[in-house]
């Protein structure tokens, strides 16, 4: 299964997901003669969780988020050389403190990246972001902070978008999941 996609160029194209093994996956997409062809889903990272966002900033580079087996946050990095695909292992977030996901990530450069999503525990959920740069070939995720948007401390980002390394919008839900007051929020 396939969650989402990142087209670096008009003619390629990197899906991330999960496979059938319950492994990170990928596929690449290619267009040629007004065809998409899609290569099969291959695992990426180290093992089992699903990857539910995926910013590609360069033809070369991309960097995907989601979640492992145990609910941590995670991300991986997938760069293109000499026609291949390449991923690295899995890295954790740092600072979480329950179970979570990473649901959106945004790159506006090639070296800086932000990521959204959530950190759950008894039915409810905080807003967290973390920021990550890329130098000497490694990426560096700053420790992931809570986001509240009101009083109640309830709330889920979704997605991320980022205009500039200076600015970016998300969006996702405020308050309760037990009450259902739920309510879209911009952050």
């Amino acid at each position: 299964q396939l969650f989402a996609v990142s087209c670096p160029t008009a003619t390629t194209c990197i899906a991330v997901g999960i496979d059938n093994s319950q492994q990170v996956a990928t596929s690449i997409g290619t267009l040629s003669g007004g065809t998409w062809a899609w290569s099969a889903e291959t695992q990426a990272g180290n093992g089992y969780g699903d990857l539910t966002a995926i910013s590609c900033p360069s033809a070369t580079s991309c960097v995907a988020v989601g979640f492992n087996s145990n609910r941590n946050n995670i991300t991986i990095a997938g760069t293109l050389s000499g026609g291949t695909w390449t991923w690295s292992a899995e890295s954790l977030v740092p600072g979480q403190s329950s179970q979570g996901e990473l649901t959106g990530v945004s790159c506006p450069t090639t070296t800086t990246c932000v990521a959204v999503g959530y950190e759950s525990s008894n039915n409810t959920y905080q807003s967290i972001t973390t920021v990550g740069t890329l130098s000497g070939g490694a990426w560096t995720w700053t420790t992931q902070s809570v986001v509240t948007p009101d009083a109640t401390g309830y709330g889920q980002l979704n997605a991320v978008s980022c205009p500039s390394a200076t600015s970016c919008v998300a969006v996702g839900y405020d308050g309760s999941l037990q009450n259902g007051s739920n309510q879209s929020v911009t952050a």
